[in-house]
């Protein structure tokens, strides 16, 4: 009991979110991931937007861990983007529930 007391303590040293976010964000992660579960990340988003964090977050169907930043590039590029050009960042952390989000093309 110790042991899986320290290691839950050691691994909320680590887990995200930490703070507010100082900026905008957005979260890509792919339905098929086997190394960063959706799930995961979808909590880790939920808790951020929770925050009051600017968050677009993108889940890309059929996307594994090996391809997901393929898939996500073209989206990717369009969102950095704005941000140069001074356009308010989008967030559905408000607008719907992230559990719902989906990829490009929303």
């Amino acid at each position: 009991p110790r042991d899986v007391s320290t290691l839950r303590d050691a691994l909320r040293t680590i887990a995200l979110p930490q703070s507010p976010l100082a900026a905008p964000m957005l979260v890509v992660s792919g339905d098929r991931d086997g190394v960063v579960l959706e799930p995961w990340v979808r909590f880790a988003v939920t808790a951020s937007c929770a925050l009051g964090g600017t968050i677009d977050y993108v889940r890309i169907a059929d996307a594994n861990h090996q391809n997901v930043l393929a898939k996500a590039a073209p989206g990717v590029g369009v969102w950095i983007g704005d941000r140069f050009a001074g356009t308010q960042a989008p967030s559905n952390c408000s607008t719907r529930s992230v559990a719902q989000a989906d990829g490009p093309g929303r």
